[in-house]
């Protein structure tokens, strides 16, 4: 049997303009304006055929019709939140499926992994490694949440910022000591360059730097970000590499940076799922988790 219902966006105006008898106080609870509450509200006066509240100069007051109608919703509404609730509640002992770069896992990730399964020892972590992030979304190949690097974009969905960072050139300082001195940006030609995918990345870099033309086509290339870094570390050349995951070799002295300038703005890390996921414990747990473990 098809049941006829006022539409839904209507009647929770009106609950929250009714709890409060205050269009203001619901447009605020609601994130909406006061203009919509007002229409939404006059919408379902109009589906019913009767008045829900007396306006008056400066406030609302439920009319009589109002006062028997606000029982009924606020019940109905308390209980779809407890059926979603148990619902979830019984989903929040399923996987996490998190994806993030082979680089992140390894380097940041992996060194505090004990510190995550002491604050959280019954999360069942399933990490997924992908290349690169830039295309990656929460929900594709069974991810539940994203560790992605750019720039934050992430039309309709979470994307909240974890750590800042740019990518630079580095390598061992074994290996300038025993090379030709870098004094100019150009003067990094002299040496392998480590590629990641692809030269473009150095192409940009050079280009951001002023060298244009730059012959980059030279150096190994890997499909594996953490490969970069390794080989960067090892001093077998120099490595465009993301000071988000080298803040302990470079204050160890087992990495240096030729130059300050990054390949380019717009590189940090961020965390990034559905909006719908902020009420799963098990992403909400390991997101803030991932945020508190910044500095540590």
């Amino acid at each position: 049997m098809s049941r006829r219902l006022p539409p839904l966006n209507a009647l929770r105006a009106f609950e929250a303009a009714a709890r409060y008898e205050s269009f203001s106080a619901a447009a605020e609870e609601l994130n909406v304006t006061h203009g919509a509450i007002s229409h939404q509200v006059k919408a379902l006066e109009e589906w019913l055929g009767m008045p829900l509240f007396e306006r008056r100069t400066r406030a609302v007051r439920l009319s009589a019709a109002g006062r028997g109608y606000l029982p009924v919703i606020e019940a109905a509404f308390n209980q779809i939140h407890g059926a979603t609730t148990s619902l979830l509640q019984a989903k929040s002992d399923a996987p996490l499926h998190v994806t993030m770069t082979s680089a992140f896992a390894v380097r940041w990730l992996a060194p505090r992994l004990g510190r995550l399964w002491c604050e959280h020892p019954d999360l069942d972590l399933r990490l997924h490694e992908a290349p690169w992030m830039s295309d990656v979304e929460p929900g594709t190949a069974g991810a539940d949440l994203v560790v992605r690097i750019g720039d934050g974009s992430a039309p309709g969905l979470e994307s909240i910022p974890l750590m800042s960072g740019t990518v630079t050139p580095m390598c061992s300082p074994r290996l300038l000591e025993d090379g030709p001195p870098v004094e100019r940006p150009e003067d990094l030609l002299k040496y392998r360059l480590l590629h990641s995918f692809s030269y473009g990345p150095w192409q940009d870099w050079f280009a951001g730097a002023g060298v244009g033309n730059a012959h980059v086509a030279h150096g190994p290339t890997f499909d594996d970000t953490n490969l970069a870094y390794s080989a960067a570390l090892a001093g077998q050349g120099v490595g465009l590499l993301h000071t988000a995951l080298t803040g302990d070799e470079i204050a160890a002295g087992h990495l240096v940076q030729p130059f300050d300038s990054g390949a380019r703005d717009g590189m940090g890390y961020y965390i990034v799922y559905p909006a719908a996921s902020s009420n799963l414990p098990r992403v909400t747990g390991f997101r803030d988790w991932l945020i508190s473990s910044v500095d540590s």
